[in-house]
């Protein structure tokens, strides 16, 4: 069925209208059918029959590609002549406004687990799907009052933290794919244009070396497409404070600061260099949007994480801060440099980076100081038995292992699992220790006080 309309909406997209003279296609109850069906898993268990029906509902999106402007556009041109008819089959039926943002997150994070033979690259290919209608949907203001009420319904947890996560999964997995293909591109061209090296070379090699080149080319064009929707998604969802603070929890702020400030250095630090290969708009590779999207997370997460802090006050630059990995203060200030020479940001918010730089790097400097004071010699029953690192909220696993909160929270949203026993964990399972966490404030208490 879902092949079926996908083909009437190419071959023969004036019948998608009510003007087609008793003719069309009656588009409503398809969308109230298939809203039903991909919310219902007991009935069509497989993620990938499912995602069949969100195919069918992206091709009827009213909008076409020129009417996109804000973080590329990925979806296919609307159906000549049918706009109206497709605007109300989204925004009039009650059942599909009150469910289906609900249903398309969950169909998204479902996808991760799809048994279709080369599963893993088409999960990528169908979330573009999936997000482009959200990102429709998102724009329409009876659509984001419905998800915005699911998401605090959930308390900022269940699909929609599992959907927060999956977006940072895939923007760390699909960017490092992107970075490695650059760089093995960059090989092949500078191979190809060392004449020694080149003339060296069988005929055979040099065959199998321009192969692997198209075949890298091409998967890196595909994997592009993902990340820019990736970030895309990213930007929509951290405009409103109900979806934002989903990352702004303890077990998700340090993920989400991970992955922008490690691709950050990568777009703006030195490692940039080793991105440049020719033809990059054949890729569609394009750095500057790609450092603007990211940009702009970073932009809407500190902007809403100020003016609605939570119970310990803002703790966004914070975490940037506190990346001793990747962060620097010096990147944020060679991106404002990029982008403002291209006119991608306003005076505002170059200030608004430049402010959040400055923070992250205070608390970059009081995170150093602390540890130097805490030293060495921590206690070993203050440390977190998966990062080492001391806790602050200990809990106990059925297993006897002491965690710290967020580090278990985090393993639990890609692994249901005790990491130490490897049986199943939820976590109304996690045990507190108030205990330890008092003797663990009162020792920092000491350690600060001992350091000055």
């Amino acid at each position: 069925m879902a092949n079926v309309l996908l083909f009437v909406g190419r071959s023969a997209p004036q019948l998608l209208s009510s003007a087609a003279d008793g003719a069309g296609v009656r588009l409503e109850e398809f969308a109230v059918f298939f809203t039903s069906l991909m919310a219902s898993p007991k009935h069509i268990r497989s993620s990938f029959l499912r995602s069949k029906l969100s195919e069918v509902l992206e091709q009827w999106l009213p909008q076409t590609e020129e009417e996109d402007g804000r973080g590329g556009n990925f979806r296919r041109r609307a159906p000549s002549g049918a706009s109206a008819d497709l605007a109300a089959l989204f925004n009039c039926n009650p059942l599909v406004i009150q469910h289906l943002t609900p249903v398309l997150v969950q169909l998204y994070n479902d996808i991760e687990h799809t048994e279709r033979s080369g599963a893993f690259y088409f999960k990528f290919s169908m979330r573009v799907t999936i997000a482009n209608i959200l990102k429709y949907l998102w724009a329409q203001p009876q659509h984001r009052a419905v998800w915005l009420a699911w998401v605090r319904s959930e308390n900022y947890r269940g699909n929609s933290e599992k959907f927060a996560s999956m977006l940072i999964n895939d923007l760390t997995y699909l960017l490092d794919e992107v970075v490695r293909l650059l760089k093995l591109l960059r090989q092949a061209e500078e191979t190809r244009a060392d004449e020694a090296k080149w003339a060296a070379m069988s005929q055979q090699e040099r065959q199998e070396h321009e192969s692997q080149a198209q075949f890298n080319g091409q998967n890196l064009t595909a994997l592009v497409r993902s990340a820019n929707s990736v970030i895309s998604t990213l930007n929509f969802v951290t405009e409103e404070l109900d979806t934002t603070r989903t990352f702004l929890q303890p077990h998700m702020v340090t993920r989400l600061r991970d992955s922008l400030n490690y691709f950050l250095k990568y777009l703006v630090g030195p490692e940039r260099r080793q991105l440049r290969v020719k033809d990059q708009e054949k890729y569609g590779f394009n750095p500057r949007e790609l450092l603007r999207g990211l940009v702009m997370v970073y932009l809407h997460v500190e902007s809403i994480d100020r003016a609605n802090p939570g119970p310990e006050g803002p703790v966004f630059a914070a975490a940037v801060g506190q990346d001793s990995r990747s962060f620097d203060a010096a990147y944020f200030d060679e991106a404002s440099l990029v982008l403002d020479s291209g006119g991608l940001l306003n005076v505002g918010q170059r200030e608004q980076l430049a402010s959040l730089a400055q923070r992250a790097l205070a608390a970059s400097t009081e995170a150093e100081a602390e540890d130097e004071e805490m030293g060495e010699d921590v206690p070993e029953e203050f440390s977190c038995a998966i990062l080492s690192t001391i806790m602050k909220d200990p809990v106990k696993l059925p297993s006897g292992v002491v965690v710290d909160r967020p580090n278990i929270q985090r393993h639990l949203l890609s692994d249901p699992t005790d990491p130490f026993s490897r049986q199943p964990l939820t976590e109304d399972q996690l045990e507190p220790l108030p205990e330890l966490t008092a003797r663990i404030t009162a020792w920092r208490k000491q350690r600060s006080g001992a350091g000055k």
